[in-house]
């Protein structure tokens, strides 16, 4: 008996719930969605106030003079708290400034707001406006930062630290500042002058494992090679050739051979890679500064230049991105130039605008992959959705995924392609090291 009343109580208890939920699913529904832009300004309190002074207009008609003396006391209060901040506003001119031109992810940075008064009066209330890559979506608030009182016929400058949370340009929209001084019920705003926007690089993970050395393309900054050239040791001697330099000349063979006869010193080599990262927005999961788009293109930037600093010659190309977006570039000119690239990569919300343009780079162009180029593959989930080309020689693979589910290949046939390595990051809580440590494992020889 005991155990059916408590089955029935908590029936009860179930449907009194269901109810309560239905009836405030009653209360809460947008019966008249249509009327919602005429309505929308009572969210405002200056719609409030117009209610009001309607309603005080009202009762000085109909009932007595006092609704006058209200009215007008509303109306003034109403001029008052629109044309104070806007008369503040034309007064004030000011300029943003950065001290560096690169910074990176997490990193602090100063940021430099110079106000100017032309006013003989202050200013109160001044809020800076904008989007400085600050870990927030496109549904909410931009940051504001709020500012002390500004003198009259002064020049204040302001100096702020902030960490960006993603990479991109700072600021990435033009801030404004404004005021609604007094009251609050209007403000009034103007763009700030940008003296210098601010390029926020990747965060670079430090990586320590590096592959072997096995390129043929020889340059002057590579790693030594026992090559016929004209850096590092002596390797052997041979008879002078029309162009040797006389400082390389063995004067002492050549005194006992009576032919001249020059040292043959090693030359440098690089390797060269091919980075390619999968910035299909339907492959990715995750929002913001940790989605795994993100995350994509920051192992793709520790990656390069950990290979940059090896002397390798590096190539990064984006899958998934529209050619007038830019969607390739290499470290010939330097790391800068590279790290500004994965820096300025379109947005996810960019890319997913971007997705259904027939022009989108789709494939790996596989008469560009050169015998024996290592290619280090990025991309995110369990199924890829390009096939990497059959001629490359040497692949490592680094797959993001958000479970535990299995990857499939990323070959048509399933088989592998040359030396062809996997790298996956599935822990969440910690995907830095787990990368640190799954790198070693990659460059290893098992």
């Amino acid at each position: 008996m005991k155990e059916q009343e408590s089955l029935k109580s908590n029936s009860l208890l179930k449907s009194g719930h269901v109810l309560v939920q239905r009836f405030g699913e009653i209360l809460n529904y947008d019966y008249f969605p249509y009327f919602n832009k005429y309505v929308y300004w009572l969210k405002q309190p200056v719609g409030w106030i117009v209610c009001a002074t309607g309603f005080s207009a009202l009762v000085g008609i109909l009932i007595g003079p006092q609704g006058f003396v209200l009215m007008w006391s509303l109306i003034a209060f109403l001029m008052v708290g629109a044309i104070w901040p806007w008369l503040g506003m034309k007064g004030i001119k000011c300029r943003l400034e950065f001290d560096w031109s690169n910074t990176v992810e997490k990193r602090p940075t100063t940021g430099r707001l110079i106000v100017t008064n032309r006013w003989p009066i202050p200013v109160f209330g001044l809020t800076v406006e904008g989007q400085f890559l600050q870990d927030i979506f496109a549904d909410e608030d931009n940051v504001a930062v709020g500012l002390q009182r500004i003198s009259g016929l002064s020049e204040t400058e302001f100096q702020w630290e902030f960490e960006p949370e993603r990479r991109g340009v700072i600021p990435s929209d033009v801030p404004t500042i404004g005021t609604g001084f007094p009251f609050g019920l209007y403000n009034s705003n103007c763009d700030i002058e940008l003296g210098q926007q601010m390029i926020v690089w990747p965060h670079c993970e430090k990586l320590s494992a590096l592959s072997s050395l096995n390129g043929t393309n020889f340059n002057i900054e590579g790693a030594l090679s026992d090559r016929p050239g004209h850096d590092g040791d002596v390797i052997g001697a041979r008879p002078f050739r029309q162009g040797d330099l006389l400082r390389h000349v063995n004067w002492a063979k050549t005194a006992r051979t009576n032919k001249l006869v020059v040292l043959e010193r090693q030359t440098a080599a690089s390797k060269t890679c091919r980075i390619v990262i999968d910035l299909h927005p339907e492959q990715h999961f995750g929002r913001g500064s940790q989605s795994s788009y993100e995350w994509c293109i920051r192992i793709a930037a520790a990656i390069a230049k950990h290979l940059h600093v090896g002397h390798c010659v590096v190539r990064v190309e984006c899958i998934g991105v529209a050619a007038e977006l830019g969607n390739e570039s290499t470290n010939q000119r330097g790391l800068s130039p590279l790290m500004d690239f994965l820096a300025t990569l379109p947005d996810f919300e960019v890319a997913a605008a971007a997705a259904k343009d027939p022009e989108t780079s789709g494939a790996i162009d596989s008469a560009n992959v050169r015998p024996g180029e290592e290619i280090y593959w990025i991309r995110a989930g369990t199924t890829a959705k390009f096939c990497l080309p059959q001629s490359a020689a040497q692949v490592r693979e680094i797959v993001l995924k958000p479970d535990s589910s299995e990857i499939s290949g990323s070959t048509k046939n399933g088989s592998p392609i040359g030396t062809m390595k996997r790298l996956v990051i599935d822990d969440w809580n910690a995907p830095s090291r787990q990368f640190q440590v799954g790198w070693e494992r990659l460059c290893g020889d098992g």
